[in-house]
């Protein structure tokens, strides 16, 4: 599997497979959603969803989706210029 395809770190927090991300199938998913969410929601785990081997998603907490939220705003152009940005 081609290494680029799968999200990385960038810095202290930062989403990405590490100790507490788990790659799994989408049939897995599917068949095992309730236990994902959960853990998910509980914070033991962020998820990768691939399909025949290639990364398609993600599944991650709220909290762990306003950090990216947040650092998307930061690293946008229009947010540097002062203007505000909507990521809707």
């Amino acid at each position: 599997m081609d290494q680029t395809l799968r999200p990385r770190a960038i810095g202290t927090g930062a989403i990405g497979p590490g100790p507490g991300s788990r790659t799994m199938n989408a049939t897995t998913v599917r068949q095992e959603s309730r236990g994902v969410v959960q853990r998910v929601y509980h914070g033991d785990h962020r998820v990768i969803v691939e399909r025949s081997g290639i990364p398609v998603a993600a599944i991650v907490s709220v909290a762990d989706l306003n950090q990216l939220l947040e650092i998307a705003s930061y690293l946008s152009p229009d947010s540097r210029s002062g203007q505000t940005v909507s990521l809707r």
